[in-house]
């Protein structure tokens, strides 16, 4: 099947048949109860499985709205379990929005609406308000978001993500400096930080 060992098929069939599990609240075990619908936290394989699925979610290669950045044509960005979908207009925003929705529902699964946020990027001073829905319900427009360690404001620029990395960048210096000048650690530690910085 794709190329992929019919053992590790097997293997992987064994780790997800009939899984269940518990919830501890304030140390206390609820009911064992059984799990449909999953990936493995922190076990190796549950990014691939994941990736495979986002994979064959749905074929943006159908799409012709793209969006150029240089010379090549972008129409998603996707890293682990986050997804950014680029669309040239509202339009076609929603058309890729109601696609990936179909495609999860096809997979037993439900989108969270309460996760997902749109942003439009715009010049000058005028803003666009968007109103997308999800199955009825409706999407929330921002100004800005952090993806992948990078603020993306609605006016395209990156001064206020700059700034950020600046202050961030000033607290490990301080926290750095505090630890430098500290009296309980000795100089040995001091040059040993000093040379892995």
């Amino acid at each position: 099947m794709h190329d992929v060992n019919s053992g590790l098929i097997l293997a992987i069939e064994c780790l997800y048949r009939g899984p269940s599990a518990c919830v501890r609240i304030n140390g206390a075990y609820t009911d064992w109860f059984n799990i449909r619908r999953c990936v493995r936290q922190g076990c190796v394989a549950s990014p691939w499985l994941f990736n495979l699925f986002m994979n064959g979610m749905y074929d943006l290669k159908k799409y012709e709205c793209i969006l150029r950045m240089e010379e090549l044509p972008v129409k998603c960005l996707l890293n682990a379990d986050d997804q950014v979908i680029l669309a040239p207009s509202v339009c076609w925003l929603q058309e890729m929005v109601n696609k990936m929705n179909d495609s999860v529902k096809k997979r037993g699964m439900k989108v969270s609406v309460s996760k997902i946020k749109m942003m439009v990027f715009e010049r000058g001073e005028s803003r666009t308000e968007c109103d997308k829905l999800i199955e009825g319900e409706k999407v929330e427009q921002v100004k800005s978001f952090i993806y992948l360690g990078s603020l993306f404001t609605d006016d395209g620029k990156l001064d206020r993500d700059i700034v950020r990395k600046e202050n961030t960048e000033n607290e490990v210096n301080e926290d750095l400096l505090a630890i430098m000048n500290s009296k309980n650690v000795s100089r040995q530690a001091c040059l040993a930080i000093h040379n892995e910085v």
